[in-house]
């Protein structure tokens, strides 16, 4: 029988440094789940935590606020505030007065914390409308935006003048220190006839409640006509009412409700004003 000789080849059986050709079922399996292992500790030390920080929800305290209103510059916030309180004209009169037209209960005590409470009806010349309620937004914004409104607001009253002193009950004690000018009307002390005594107490604690405010800058002495203030003498003026505005020192100036006279009329309501409140500094003649 034939036999074909073929040549011998001699495979060397390799040493334990080097690579095996095949791999046994078991062995083959032990490497790739090392190799597993392997990726999975890469895994979990890199990328699962970056993914899971994508999810995790971020504590209050770690979170990044977008910067709103109050995260902008004060200079822009008062830039702000004075937009919104802009008007027309160079001031804003607000008059409180009492009003007569609100029911009070019948009481017969004279127990201060059973009367009825004062009401008061306020208005606002010009009546434009106002971002008011800026100022209850927040303390913060309500402490920065009402000294700009304050600046250019005149306190003001058009019958009784001591309404003026309910006004500072209803006000907060910061209110109170930004209040710059108040418009003080003596008309009803500028009769010829007899006044009561009663009148000229309240308009005396009237100025010195004026005179307590401590940022008041400025006082307007309120007339109806120019007729008001040339009628009568200056030591009737001065009896009257203006001796007690010397307890207000601040500037004082003089406004009319209504003013059609020249301009030399004016300058001499300005000269007969200085004379009664007895002011050699410059005032103001509307």
């Amino acid at each position: 029988m034939f036999q074909e000789n073929f040549p011998t080849h001699r495979v060397n059986i390799p040493n334990s440094n080097t690579v095996p050709l095949f791999y046994s079922s078991s062995a083959l399996l032990h490497t790739m789940k090392n190799k597993l292992t392997t990726y999975d500790i890469k895994f979990r030390s890199k990328a699962l935590p970056k993914i899971l920080k994508l999810f995790r929800q971020t504590p209050k305290h770690e979170r990044a606020v977008s910067p709103g209103f109050l995260g902008l510059p004060s200079e822009i916030r008062l830039l702000i505030y004075q937009f919104a309180f802009s008007t027309t004209c160079d001031h804003i009169l607000v008059t409180a007065d009492r009003d007569r037209r609100a029911s009070r209960p019948i009481t017969n005590t004279d127990d201060i914390n059973e009367r009825p409470t004062r009401e008061l009806r306020y208005t606002r010349t010009p009546s434009v409308p106002l971002l008011a309620a800026l100022l209850q937004t927040n303390k913060q914004i309500y402490r920065e935006a009402l000294p700009v409104l304050y600046a250019n607001t005149i306190f003001s009253t058009s019958s009784n003048p001591t309404s003026l002193m309910y006004l500072k009950d209803r006000l907060s004690e910061f209110a109170i220190s930004n209040i710059r000018q108040v418009q003080l009307c003596p008309t009803s002390l500028l009769s010829e006839s007899f006044i009561r005594e009663r009148e000229l107490l309240s308009w005396t604690v009237l100025c010195a409640e004026v005179a307590d405010l401590p940022g008041l800058r400025q006082v307007w002495i309120s007339y109806s006509s120019p007729e008001m203030l040339k009628n009568g003498t200056v030591e009737f003026h001065r009896g009257r009412y203006a001796k007690w505005l010397d307890l207000i020192q601040v500037k004082k100036s003089l406004v009319f409700d209504v003013f059609e006279g020249s301009a030399d009329d004016r300058e001499e309501c300005r000269e007969r004003f200085r004379e009664i409140i007895q002011d050699a500094g410059d005032t103001l003649g509307v």
